[in-house]
């Protein structure tokens, strides 16, 4: 906007009681221009009462008190006669030319007073008018507006005294100025502006617009959870179904879809109950197959997958063929082309090229582009997968009789062992079980330490049995065990603090921190029709260990 269109919109806008009271000596003297004289006439319709009041002293500081006193001053009307029009331009001529006079006289009479006031005599010091110096409106004498008659009986120029307007001289003669007659019109007394009290308008209550739900993308639900991260500077890439591939090293949510690869260390990852261990580059991804049960897919690298505790079964899906687990643990190493299988515990069912077959614990498989091999026995360093499915902990007492008995030396050594190994321990007819001496070695465990075997017998009771040395003596104490039926090869996983002693195996008959030896494993048979010759019992893969995670 230009300057002259801005000083245009200035003059146009609308005018306040403060410069609607400061132009009315200068509209009655007819010097404003149209555009502002039409704002002040339109504030002066607006407001009538306050613009009389206004106009009548603007009218008295202008020495114009004949014309505001001989009738009350209204706003200008909208439109007037001809006549009237030129009447008033008349007396806005003779205000132009008597109105510096009336100034001069006013100076004159000023300085007069101040001679009385402030002069040697001080007795007419006291004959001074006390001034009002506050703001504050005071009634005005309707005397003040009629005008004094002179010897034609025209009507002389005497200022209004208003609550605005107040004197600042001492008493004096007025000053008679040669006037014009003006229409004689009904005189009505000066009224105080009233405020005008705004309409009270009821209150609508705004109208509330029914919030709307912003759509939002929900984020796939996590299925699976990568728990433990381990050793040297672990490290993997998680690249989610939708988003940015991400470089983690700590625990993080897994959704349908989902691909880990990792670079470097080891981690733990848990779906829905079927827990993996994975080593270094190592990669996977959650299968989003929704017609199937939850699992994984492996794609390379080395794995333990552990579904002992599952009671449904899990999918896990391999380049060239599909496993269920239930009760189970498998090690896979999967590599570009081919992947190898070894059934650790229970057994899994393997399809390919629309065939089903099932692994039982011991065996392996050799998965390739249209075909499956079986490695020979004993081509498995079955005791390297249990280091991996076992994790990070301190062995105190280990033997897996591919390699002689030591250190255990009660029992004969027979083949194939648990899982088609070399060898495993067998009882003997001379003894009553399978172990170690009390020759072998001592070991002290932890709180938290274990044993760990597999077991084949068909003895309906078995007692593991070992001594512990209190108040520097050796006594024996037990765990009572009832193995499976089946007559095949059993897992057991205990903990020591089952040991128990005293009648009926009553009491705890475990010793955190003292030394233990002798370990065997004894059979009872309470039906004597059981011959020896048809008694069997063999231990495999004993372990005692104290885990450290």
């Amino acid at each position: 906007m230009g300057t002259r269109a801005r000083r245009k919109a200035a003059r146009m806008s609308a005018m306040d009681d403060r410069e609607y009271r400061r132009l009315c000596v200068d509209a009655l003297r007819g010097r404003l221009d149209d555009v502002t004289r039409q704002r002040w006439e339109a504030h002066g319709r607006a407001n009538p009462e306050c613009a009389r009041f206004f106009a009548q002293l603007a009218a008295s500081d202008a020495g114009a008190a004949t014309r505001m006193t001989s009738a009350p001053v209204s706003a200008p009307p909208l439109a007037m006669p001809a006549d009237e029009e030129e009447a008033a331009r008349a007396d806005t001529r003779r205000l132009a030319y008597w109105g510096p006079v009336a100034v001069l006289v006013g100076a004159l009479v000023a300085g007069v007073g101040a001679l009385l006031i402030f002069g040697p005599d001080p007795g007419s010091r006291g004959k001074a008018i006390s001034l009002d110096r506050t703001n504050q409106p005071r009634e005005i004498d309707e005397r003040d507006h009629i005008p004094e008659k002179s010897s034609d009986g025209s009507a002389q120029n005497v200022p209004v005294t208003s609550a605005t307007n107040v004197p600042t001289q001492p008493e004096r003669p007025p000053v008679k100025l040669p006037v014009h007659p003006q229409p004689t019109q009904p005189e009505t007394p000066p009224t105080t502006p009233q405020p005008v009290k705004p309409e009270i308008v009821p209150e609508t209550p705004p109208v509330v617009p029914t919030p709307t739900d912003p759509v939002i993308a929900t984020p796939p639900a996590p299925v699976a959870f990568i728990g433990a991260v381990g050793g040297k500077d672990p490290r993997y890439r998680l690249q989610s179904a939708a988003g940015a591939p991400r470089f983690l090293s700590e625990s993080a949510n897994l959704a349908r879809g989902d691909r880990v690869r990792l670079m470097s260390g080891s981690i733990d990852v848990a779906v829905d109950g079927l827990k993996l261990q994975c080593t270094e580059r190592a990669e996977f991804r959650v299968v989003t197959a929704a017609d199937r049960p939850l699992g994984v897919q492996f794609d390379y690298g080395t794995y333990v997958a552990d579904g002992v505790n599952l009671e449904e079964p899990r999918v896990v899906a391999l380049e060239h063929a599909r496993l269920e687990l239930r009760r189970a643990a498998i090690m896979v190493r999967a590599d570009w082309g081919q992947t190898s299988i070894c059934v650790l515990q229970g057994e899994i069912g393997l399809s390919h090229d629309n065939a089903t077959q099932v692994l039982r614990e011991g065996d392996s498989a050799l998965i390739e582009p249209g075909r499956i091999s079986v490695p020979a026995p004993g081509k498995i360093d079955w005791e390297a997968m249990d280091n991996l499915w076992l994790g990070s902990r301190e062995i105190l007492l280990r033997a897996g009789f591919d390699n002689g008995l030591a250190p255990f030396d009660i029992g004969v050594q027979q083949a194939p062992g648990a899982r088609h190994s070399a060898g495993a321990l067998a009882w003997d007819k001379a003894r009553p079980g399978v172990g170690c001496s009390e020759k072998g070695p001592v070991f002290t465990p932890a709180a938290n330490s274990r044993l760990r075997f597999r077991v084949k017998t068909n003895s309906p009771q078995l007692r593991v049995q070992v001594q512990v040395m209190i108040d520097e003596k050796w006594q024996t104490v037990v765990i009572p065990l009832i193995p499976a039926a089946s007559a095949e090869w059993q897992l057991f996983d205990l903990p020591l603090s089952d040991l128990r002693t005293g009648p009926n195996d009553s009491q705890d008959g475990f010793v955190v921190g003292a030394e233990h030896r002798a370990l065997q494993f004894r059979y009872r048979y309470p039906d004597k029709r059981i011959l020896p010759s048809e008694r069997f019992l063999l231990v495999d893969d004993v372990e005692v260990y104290t885990p450290l995670d």
